[in-house]
């Protein structure tokens, strides 16, 4: 009878832990958002000059394991600056590889793909709205915390860099010539805070 016992009990325990190792399997789905949040205070005194700069960050993606642990799929990125009034929505593909079979899961992303910023340039009433748009790289490594078998909340530290341009436009008829081409390169460093669901 004991060992009976303990015979059920180690099947138990196997086909749980068989379900908390499988969310990364080849041909599961994977569906999820992250948040990143900042606010940041300057006071430049050369000029007189104190800001507030509101920075929030919206990550929602999709992916599908195409090989055990490795998922291929697309995030959509909204970044809203409050002070120089930007909005930058980015179309990425979403890499990712999990390192281990337990509930706790290191992994490594890598995303490439389209950026587009709509910005507010200058200072009423002299200002005028601009468009500029190119490529967007990122690379971050993260941990998948599970607390149910098929939902983790994940925290990822991540690098992007975009190469961004703005074709020739108009004029804004005031001081700004808005005909000129504008190009930046844009380094930046995000922690966020997601949730996903593994199906």
């Amino acid at each position: 009878m004991k060992h009976k016992t303990i015979l059920a009990i180690a099947i138990i325990m196997t086909v749980a832990c068989s379900n908390t190792f499988a969310q990364t399997d080849k041909g599961n789905f994977i569906l999820g958002g992250n948040t990143s949040f900042s606010v940041t205070h300057n006071n430049t005194e050369t000029i007189g000059e104190k800001t507030k700069m509101t920075n929030i960050m919206l990550q929602p993606y999709a992916g599908y394991f195409i090989f055990n642990k490795f998922s291929a799929g697309l995030s959509i990125d909204y970044d809203y600056s409050s002070t120089i009034k930007s909005a930058d929505v980015s179309v990425l593909t979403d890499f990712r590889y999990y390192f281990t079979n337990s509930s706790v899961k290191p992994f490594v992303k890598l995303n490439a793909g389209y950026s587009n910023q709509l910005l507010d340039v200058g200072h009423n009433p002299v200002s005028f709205r601009t468009n500029a748009h190119g490529l967007k790289l990122g690379a971050g490594a993260g941990v998948a915390i599970f607390f149910k078998d098929n939902m983790s909340i994940d925290i990822t530290g991540q690098y992007f860099y975009s190469n961004i341009k703005r074709v020739a436009g108009g004029t804004d008829g005031g001081f700004y010539d808005t005909s000129r081409r504008l190009k930046a390169k844009v380094d930046e460093l995000r922690l966020f805070i997601g949730f996903s669901v593994y199906l």
